[in-house]
């Protein structure tokens, strides 16, 4: 069984000199022919056949394990998006939006679609989703606070703060949870390649499964503070 989702994703170049960062291509699993040998020839014994069983369903069961860590992930930065979405409904009547501003709104809203879409996929362009979403909602949320600071007036709203808060929360969820990914595919990545686990991952065709790293220029913090 080969990875819930594998496909390629190309390599970031940090022209900054170094630094270090995780990889960003999927690596495949390789035993020399030695190992396999010296492997299945302790089948003879019975012992090794359900050593050799229980690996394959330990690895299933850790790859379910990522898709649900990755599913969390999408599932905070919807609702994060729809936060934001709320914000702008919520101050829409009183504020008024320049042409590309709306433009924004209708193509972050389909934005948002795709990411409940994709929700689970761990694969090299569903990592790209998740990025280009987070630079579309930097560049959405600049935009917009731009025009935010010609209403000071709203910036004291009760609703305002509220809905600004639950952004904020959402921020710190969103971090929490790819912690918990990159702890979950770090663990995985690690065992696929230890001896004699590694035999019974190549027989799986099992990959590395990338890490979420963020892109250079969403290494600033995106600022939301309303007040």
């Amino acid at each position: 069984m080969a990875n819930l989702y594998n496909r390629e994703n190309s390599r970031a170049i940090n022209e900054k000199g170094y630094e270090p960062r995780s990889m960003s291509t999927e690596v495949p699993v390789k035993v020399n022919f030695f190992g396999k040998f010296i492997w299945y020839i302790s089948f003879i014994f019975l012992i090794p056949i359900f050593i050799h069983i229980s690996w394959v369903n330990y690895f299933r069961r850790q790859q379910m394990k990522i898709s649900s860590d990755a599913s969390l992930i999408d599932t905070q930065l919807a609702k994060r998006a729809g936060t934001i979405l709320k914000l702008v409904e919520s101050v829409s009547s009183h504020m008024k939006f320049e042409k590309d501003v709306m433009t924004q709104v209708a193509a972050y809203r389909s934005a948002v679609a795709t990411i409940r879409e994709q929700s689970g996929n761990t694969s090299a362009d569903a990592m790209a989703v998740r990025q280009n979403f987070e630079s579309q909602t930097e560049s959405f949320l600049t935009r917009f606070m731009a025009q935010f600071e010609k209403y000071p007036e709203l910036k004291s709203a009760e609703l305002v703060k509220g809905l600004n808060d639950e952004i904020v929360e959402c921020e710190n969820n969103i971090a929490s949870a790819r912690r918990i990914y990159n702890t979950s595919a770090t663990t995985f990545n690690q065992e696929i390649f230890t001896y004699p686990k590694s035999v019974v991952a190549s027989s799986m065709r099992l990959t590395t499964i990338l890490l979420f790293q963020a892109k250079e220029a969403d290494r600033q913090d995106v600022s939301v503070k309303l007040y």
